[in-house]
């Protein structure tokens, strides 16, 4: 490329950002080039997401990941497998670059990844199911899985800064199966203060600020699971999980503990998360990718195993 020298000042604003084409510029200036210069390009850095602000990351039945647009068409597919049943969670770390990818192995305990996106490269980090990031992506929470007399149990909540490397265990008591997938379901409060779960019985607050009894006493009546905050006040949870035709999804104010209907599903939600205020994205047991909000749902996508925006 040949720019004439009135547009070097630009230039040298623009390439602020690529300095070695900056250096390589200046170095063609100093050395007195006449009236038009080359600039060496050292090729292009490509910071942009592999995931649009707006598509969605999903795992299928085939055991990959794809790219979906808003409206649901494949934009890209990840190279590699993580598996013939497909990914049992995902979120989308910072970038939209890599993602941390959660894999049921049978009766093994299963395995959570670290997934970058441009090359389909996976590194183990841990055995755990469900991950979880807080609203800035810099905190990623997971459950670990242990093996034991020929089952699998829910050991732990882990919060992992990924700034730091710092890890925090909060144990979820002695003897909680790895369960149906609503069980297994978690969310971060809209303030990172806090995580929603389920514990075999109750859908109950993991409270990251306490020191001593950081598990809060239940917040659902019995049996309600698939916890996800709509907004700091407001948790919604699946009230009927797995009897009949129709899923109901409730919200539950948590301030006067007074609930409403907020929609219906037409089967168990495997993966449900929040994607901005008053509004969830779900992957139900039939492979339906799904938006939520009240009274309303629309379907994206089959054949989807887990998703994250």
């Amino acid at each position: 490329m040949r720019v004439r020298l009135s547009l070097v000042p630009r230039i040298r604003r623009v390439l602020v950002r690529e300095p070695i084409q900056a250096v390589a510029l200046s170095v063609l200036l100093a050395a007195g080039v006449g009236a038009s210069v080359c600039i060496a390009a050292s090729g292009p850095r490509d910071h942009r997401s592999l995931v649009p602000r707006h598509g969605f990351l999903v795992g299928d039945l085939s055991g990959r990941l794809r790219v979906l647009s808003h409206g649901g068409d494949t934009v890209r597919r990840i190279p590699g497998s993580l598996g013939r049943d497909g990914p049992q969670g995902i979120a989308l770390a910072a970038g939209r670059r890599r993602a941390f990818v959660s894999v049921l192995r049978g009766d093994r305990p299963p395995h959570l990844y670290r997934v970058n996106l441009a090359t389909g490269e996976k590194r183990r980090i841990a055995n755990g199911i469900s991950p979880a990031l807080d609203w800035r992506r810099r905190r990623l929470a997971y459950v670990s899985v242990v093996r034991s007399s020929d089952m699998l149990y829910k050991r732990a909540l882990i919060v992992r800064n990924l700034r730091t490397g710092e890890k925090r265990q909060i144990p979820l008591g002695p003897g909680i199966p790895l369960g149906t997938p609503p069980d297994n379901i978690i969310n971060w409060s809209p303030t990172g203060r806090s995580i929603a779960f389920y514990d075999d019985a109750y859908v109950r607050l993991a409270r990251l600020g306490a020191t001593k009894r950081p598990i809060s006493e239940p917040v659902a009546p019995r049996s309600q699971q698939a916890p996800v905050f709509l907004d700091s006040h407001t948790l919604v949870v699946l009230a009927n999980c797995c009897i009949g035709r129709h899923q109901h999804l409730v919200a539950i104010d948590r301030r006067t503990g007074g609930s409403r209907r907020f929609a219906t599903l037409g089967a168990p939600p495997e993966n449900l998360a929040r994607v901005r205020r008053g509004h969830l994205l779900a992957v139900t047991a039939l492979g339906r990718l799904t938006t939520v909000s009240r009274h309303h749902t629309r379907e994206i996508a089959k054949g989807i195993t887990a998703a994250a925006r």
